[in-house]
Parts: C-alpha cells; structure tokens; sequence
C-alpha cells in the first residue's frame, strides 16, 4: 500500500513508523508467535516421548506420535511463514525511514543543514539507517518472541501447577530489575558509536576530495596516520559497546540458571513424592527452559531496541527545534511575487556567524532599484557571499530590516520568494537528465517559453549542434558540456522561472574572457533586478551596470559605476570617490 505522503511526514517515534502499515504490523507480531508455537509443539513432543520410558502403553505411544509428527512437520513450515510474513513489512518500513530521513534533509532550513558536513547527511542514510535496521529489527523480533514466549510459557506452567509458576515469576521479576542497569550505559555506548560514524564518514569524505592535493605535496604518510587514530576511535567505540552488551549477557545468563534450578529442585521433590509423572516433569522443565532463555534476550534486546530509539532520533530531526528565524516563520504570510521587482532596501543590516569574532555585517545600510544591475565588490573574505544568502533569505538570523518593496523579507511567503529568485553559482549543478530537464527543473514550461529563455541565455548555438537538441542527455553533472555552456544553462534557469531577483556569485571567474564577456552580457540583459560578485572587469560591459556596491569592514556603500572605475578598468579608491547613494 502507498502511503500518503503527509502521513508520512507526521512521523515523530518508531512507534508512527510502525504503525504506518497497522494491519501489516499486526500480522508482523503474529507471524513472531509461529517461533512460540514450534517451542511448545516441541516441549509437548519430547516430555511425550520420554514418557515413554515410564508408561508405554497404546495410547501413550500414539500421543507421543503425534506430537513428534506435529513438530517435525510444523516447524520448519512455521520456520518460513514467519519469515515471509516478516521480511515485506521490514523493507517497506526501512524504506519509508529512508524516504522520511531524506525528506527531513531537503526541507532543512539553509543555515541548518550548512551546519554540517555534507557527508555527515550521506552517512544518515546510509550507516545510521544500516545501525537502526540491525539493531532495532532484531530486537524488535527478540522482544516480540520473548515476551511471546514467556507468557505462553508461564501460562501453561501456572495451568499444570501454580506453585512453581510463582517461583519463576519472582526470578524473571529480578532479571528484569538487573536488565535497567546496563540500559543506560548501552544507550551511551551507542550514542557514541553514531558520532564516530559521523566523524569518520566526514573526515573520509574530507580526505579523498583532497587527495590529488596530498599526492602531489607527498604528505600521504600524515594523513595515513590520522586516519588510522580515526580507525582506532571508531573501532574501540564499536568494542566498548560489545563488551557492556556482553557483560549484560553474561549476568542476566547466570540470573537466568536460577530458573533452571529452582524448576529442577521443585519438579524432582514433587516426582519423589509422587505427585508428578516423568512427562509432567519433563514438559515442567522444558517450559521453564522456554521462559529463562527468552528473557535473557528480552532484557538485552529491550536496552538494544530502547537505544535505537535515540538512533532513530538522529534520523528524524523535528522542525519544533529550528528557530522561528531558521523556519522562516511569521504570523502573517505576502504571496506577492511582484514585490521582488521593487526597490531592495537594507536598514541596520548585523549578521555574525555564531563562531565568529568579528560581524560580517555592522548595521550596514543599502536602497537598490527594482530592475537595476549592481555589481558587489570587496576584498576576499568580506563577506559578499554572505550578504548575497542575506538578500536571498537563505541566512535569517539577521539583526535590522531587509525589505522588498518596503515589506518584510521575513514576512513574504518563503515558496512565493523562492520561485521569483534565481541563483547562478560558480559551479553550476546540472543533473544527469536532458538538457531540457537542466532548464526546467522537471517543471512544465510550453515550447515557447522554453524557446525563449534557450534564446535570452544564449544557447541557441549549442542546442543547434546536440545529436538530439533539448533531448540530449547529459553525463553526471554535465561533464559533457564546457563551462560556459554550463553558466547558460543556469541562466536559463533564471529565465525560464521568470525570476525578479537574480544574484550571481563569480559566475565567469572561471571562464575565459571571451566567453566570460558573453556571460556577463547575458545577465545584464535578463529583465530582472540583479546583483553579481564579480572580480573581473570587461571593457564596454562592465560599466554597464547601474551600481556597484562595496563591502568593506562590515559597511555597505553605493557607488555609480562611472566613478568607481577609471579607464583601465580599475577600481578607484572608495575614500577618493563620492559615495553616491541611489
């Protein structure tokens, strides 16, 4: 059954997952009995058969048969019924974690996920989920068949007689208080296993993006090094949580003899004096056996299934522990695209980064026209990208006003803003699609405004040349098309999703002039309000623009273009030039 996807989203604990399928959960639980039922067919077979060996006649060796025939025959059919039953629920849920896990990534707020490493969000879906499907399943499993069987089992025993089932209660109940002893050193244990997965998958991740760069500088022997302390830390993390899983066993194995032999004591005093026959004393023993061993999984896989819990917690992150600035959240919501076309004003802009010494931004100030081409400027380090993430309301923990049209950044819906603003990157993502998905981002666009934002980005050429036009696929990432195609893509992009904001971070630094010229054209050109990082300067182009805004020492300062260069295309100093606020 395919479940909806708002259902889905709902989920908070293991409990939600489980009961997203409930009549599928509930035969999961029934097929965990069929074990319980092999177990006790097995206990009946041989306490029968052995009591043989004091009443043999007609009707003894008959029951004895049949219980025999039942057992062989039922239980490796039980056996795979269980497992049938089981294994489709298990995929389905684990899939609905996977899918769940990912959903709750991509909706993160940006300044939330850029918190972590990307590999970090790479090893949720893989080595977190693999630790919550090992641990929890199995135990889920183990605590089912358990408690299963210890309840059948002590019924029955209660029901040949109710002494010796008291007895066994009272030793299971001090199993059970010598099981929460360990539970909250094995949750440690592993909590901290998850964190080493996580530091390991990262500095991983780290080390063989740069490796090309450790080649070179013949450097290998440091970073071997470092990374086998890291094998170390994950490795002895691993271990400390075998051995207090293991130590458990052990204790909660010697508690469990105590079953063993007050069952023995008892059913050999009640065969002297009479009151038992073998067979009684042999399903007795068999009985309790089927209680003391189960519970010494129960407790053990009980802590096990209560610390995939907090496994599961990592996976699920709730929205409830984002602030109100990070959700971009406000009581009322504009669904007014048009007020992206309208002037930008920034009013005692603050930012800092939470690790930061220093403010990127100190109550900086700035009014842009709709529909204007402004260029930022600063030093490397100023923080231009980061007033750009400013204006794209991508960081929220600002201090003062960012406005569109005098209203609230805060206050515009985030879907609304989202598709009026187009971002062109550096380094462009393509996807491994067609060039036509590239460009419309799997959304439906007619043939004309297809055509139109193809022609207005520039790519009329390069689609003229592809074996299928639009229709072509590309290779991962695009690494079939060279730079400059790849920066048009982008603009289409842009152009396509009719956006009245575009901001555009060092998108021809890479290029060759030429190119780069055609690029920087094409973005003045978009009928749209933009604001591009650039460090490059083109002759007859980049005075083109209307503004260009500086960034230095956390202060903003507006200057007309004809001022800011001279005729070679440098930048004049900002204290030899009038600051010309627009």
């Amino acid at each position: 059954m395919k479940h909806n996807e708002d259902a889905l989203l709902k989920v908070k604990s293991t409990r939600d997952l489980l009961l997203l399928r409930p009549f599928r959960f509930l035969v999961y639980i029934i097929a965990c009995f069929f074990p319980i039922l092999s177990q006790v067919t097995m206990a009946y077979a041989i306490s029968n058969v052995l009591g043989l060996l004091q009443f043999s006649a007609a009707e003894d060796w008959k029951r004895a048969l049949i219980w025999a025939v039942a057992y062989a025959l039922g239980a490796p059919l039980l056996q795979m019924a269980s497992r049938f039953m089981r294994i489709g629920y298990m995929r389905d849920t684990l899939l609905d974690l996977r899918k769940l896990t990912f959903r709750q990534i991509i909706s993160l707020p940006y300044q939330t996920f850029s918190r972590k490493s990307r590999d970090s969000y790479v090893s949720k879906l893989t080595n977190d989920i693999n630790l919550f499907e090992k641990d929890f399943f199995l135990s889920l499993l183990n605590v089912i068949f358990a408690i299963g069987a210890a309840s059948v089992s002590l019924i029955l025993i209660l029901l040949q007689d109710i002494i010796l089932g008291l007895i066994i209660a009272a030793l299971a109940g001090i199993l059970l208080l010598l099981s929460r002893i360990f539970r909250k050193p094995l949750i440690q244990a592993k909590e901290r296993i998850l964190s080493e997965n996580e530091i390991f998958s990262l500095k991983m991740g780290n080390l063989f993006s740069g490796l090309e760069i450790i080649r070179l500088n013949n450097v290998e022997e440091r970073f071997a090094h470092d990374t086998e302390l890291q094998f170390e830390e994950l490795e002895t993390a691993k271990n400390k949580g075998r051995l207090i899983e293991r130590f458990q066993e052990m204790v909660l194995e010697k508690t469990s003899i105590l079953i063993g032999l007050a069952s023995l004591i008892y059913v050999t005093v009640m065969m002297v004096q009479g009151q038992f026959t073998l067979a009684k004393a042999m399903l007795l023993m068999q009985l309790s056996g089927n209680i003391a061993w189960p519970l010494i999984s129960l407790f053990g896989m009980r802590n096990r299934l209560i610390a995939s819990n907090k496994v599961f917690r990592t996976l699920v992150e709730s929205p409830e522990d984002f602030s109100e600035e990070e959700r971009g959240e406000t009581s009322a919501k504009i669904s007014n695209m048009d007020l992206l076309s309208e002037d930008i004003e920034l009013k005692d802009l603050t930012y800092q980064f939470g690790d930061a010494t220093e403010p990127v931004l100190r109550q900086a100030n700035l009014q842009l026209k709709g529909q204007g081409k402004y260029l930022l400027k600063g030093v490397s380090g100023a923080g231009k990208t980061t007033l750009l993430n400013l204006i794209s309301g991508a960081l929220r923990d600002y201090e003062g006003e960012i406005t569109y049209g005098g209203v609230d950044l805060r206050d515009i819906d985030e879907s609304t803003f989202n598709d009026g603003t187009a971002l062109i990157l550096q380094d462009v993502f393509l996807f491994e699609t067609t060039v036509r998905e590239n460009i419309c981002l799997f959304k439906d666009y007619s043939d004309e405004e297809i055509e139109r934002a193809v022609r207005l980005s520039g790519l009329t050429s390069l689609i003229e040349k592809l074996p299928q036009g639009l229709d072509t696929e590309l290779s991962e990432d695009g690494q079939n098309l060279s730079g400059g195609e790849r920066q048009r893509v982008s603009i289409a992009r842009a152009i396509i999703k009719r956006s009245r904001l575009l901001l555009a971070d060092e998108v021809t630094s890479a290029l060759d002039p030429e190119l780069g010229r055609e690029i920087e054209q094409g973005i003045l050109n978009l009928p749209m309000t933009v604001v591009a990082i650039s460090h490059r300067y083109y002759a007859g182009i980049s005075e083109q623009y209307d503004g260009v805004i500086e960034l230095k020492q956390g202060k903003l300062s507006l200057y007309p273009t004809e001022y800011y260069f001279d005729d070679h295309g440098l930048t004049q100093p900002s204290t030899d030039v009038e600051e010309q606020h627009v």
